[in-house]
């Protein structure tokens, strides 16, 4: 099955390599591709109401030419797909992605393998950015409404640094009925007697998230 894009980027520009004709796309799967600047030299002239000989039409259309499929799906059946990816502006070798199977992935472009995949959330992943000025730190967003902050030097844990909250139905109101109330945490208990909660923490250090062992 072939899912749509659902992000592109150019790589990052670097000192050395200022100008780049690599892209990379999300979708079914994580995918490189080049696109090569054969545009001709432009023809210079001194009026701007003067046109070219040489027609946009006449001139040859770029093509997108696929350099590499990198998938990290153990079956040949079905493939999780990919909700976005993020290119490492400080190391553009790395890139991550996010699935709709609650994982983040760090891929190694120049040797096209997976160096690091980690369930990230309880749901599926939506998005996934690098920290600036980061190679290491990631924070992603998903389907269980929390943004979780990463560390590839330290794996054993996630910064949960949002969660939502839901009115819990039972909750008493002050006039002795029961009805929508105050705010409990998810995977708070709320019930008949309980009290109102403010928001969440803005930190909370979690140790529920462990890196898949890879198997590239």
């Amino acid at each position: 099955m072939t899912y749509p894009i659902t992000r592109v980027l150019w790589e990052p520009p670097t000192q050395s390599k200022p100008l780049t004709d690599l892209l990379a796309t999300s979708g079914d799967h994580l995918r490189l591709w080049s696109l090569p600047n054969t545009a001709p030299a432009a023809i210079s002239t001194n009026s701007i109401t003067s046109r070219s000989n040489q027609s946009s039409g006449d001139l040859p259309a770029k093509k997108l030419s696929q350099l590499a499929l990198l998938s990290n799906s153990k079956s040949t059946d079905f493939t999780a797909p990919l909700t976005s990816l993020d290119w490492n502006p400080i190391s553009p070798s790395l890139i991550i992605t996010s699935s709709i199977d609650t994982t983040c992935t760090i891929w190694d472009i120049p040797t096209l393998t997976a160096k690091t995949q980690l369930i990230a959330h309880d749901k599926e992943v939506f998005d996934v950015r690098f920290m600036s000025g980061s190679v290491d730190v990631f924070a992603s967003c998903g389907a269980d409404g929390s943004v979780r902050m990463f560390d590839l030097r330290s794996l054993d844990h996630s910064t949960i640094i949002y969660e939502p909250v839901v009115k819990d139905p039972s909750t008493p109101r002050a006039d002795g009925l029961t009805s929508p109330g105050g705010p409990t945490p998810i995977g708070g208990t709320g019930g008949p007697g309980s009290t109102l909660q403010g928001p969440p923490p803005l930190l909370r250090i979690s140790g529920l998230f462990t890196p898949i062992p890879s198997s590239f």
